[in-house]
């Protein structure tokens, strides 16, 4: 609950102060069920438990409701809710705009508009072969200063990496959700203070063949007996 304090004017100083207004936030929505996008015209769907929000025409278009219990056609799921109606196909989507693929495809009849896009968890890439991703976090925690140069790059058969100071790099191959890699090359550069001991802690994840772990929003986690690195996918 957040609370406005009016300080009482000078000439006032004699008589009650007025008690201040208390605002109340508005209730939170219930549990996010499903989330979608579509593109030309951009628009974007939450489903939550109690309510659907669709925005759409780049934010010129609204529509909120509440939800619906959802029908089924074989494994399709449908939400119907003048004036919004959801179909949602199970089958890899792909959003080209962002060059991800979602586990499903969605259609929308939005006031009379007919919409497609995707929607559900992103999927995670068929190979790291060709694919960037930002060095987020290690073991939980933000490195430092996370930028454009805190990245591992992946071609089809060497990696690269960075987190700002020394640029690492091998051969690797990826099997059965297992990174594994060859012998590591690295510049030498000295590294100050947390940066280091954060470049080590690369370094070692890279080298002891970490699981790799992919969760819905498409990060990636690399993952050893002792440390984690959280990645971020950047296109």
């Amino acid at each position: 609950m957040k609370r406005l304090l009016l300080a009482c004017p000078l000439f006032m100083a004699l008589t009650a102060c007025p008690p201040p207004k208390t605002y109340k936030a508005p209730p939170a929505s219930q549990a996010q069920i499903f989330t979608a996008i579509g593109n030309e015209p951009g628009w974007n769907l939450t489903i939550f438990s109690d309510r659907i929000i669709y925005v759409g025409d780049y934010g010129e278009t609204q529509i909120t409701v509440d939800t619906p219990k959802p029908r089924f056609e074989g494994k399709k799921q449908i939400y119907e809710s003048k004036p919004i109606a959801i179909r949602i196909t199970p089958g890899p989507c792909s959003d080209t705009m962002v060059e991800r693929e979602y586990e499903n495809s969605v259609q929308i009849n939005a006031q009379g508009k007919m919409l497609s896009g995707c929607g559900g968890g992103v999927l995670p890439p068929k190979s790291l072969a060709g694919t960037r991703w930002q060095v987020a976090a290690i073991d939980g925690r933000d490195l430092i200063e996370t930028n454009s140069e805190h990245l591992i790059e992946f071609d089809q058969s060497a990696v690269s990496a960075s987190i700002g100071c020394n640029r690492i790099s091998g051969s690797f191959s990826e099997k059965s959700g297992v990174l594994r890699l060859g012998a590591i090359i690295t510049t030498r550069k000295a590294c100050p203070g947390q940066l280091g001991q954060d470049e080590a802690l690369l370094v070692e994840i890279l080298s002891t063949e970490p699981a790799v772990i992919y969760d819905d929003k498409g990060d990636m986690i690399l993952k050893n007996d002792n440390h984690s690195l959280l990645l971020h996918r950047r296109f």
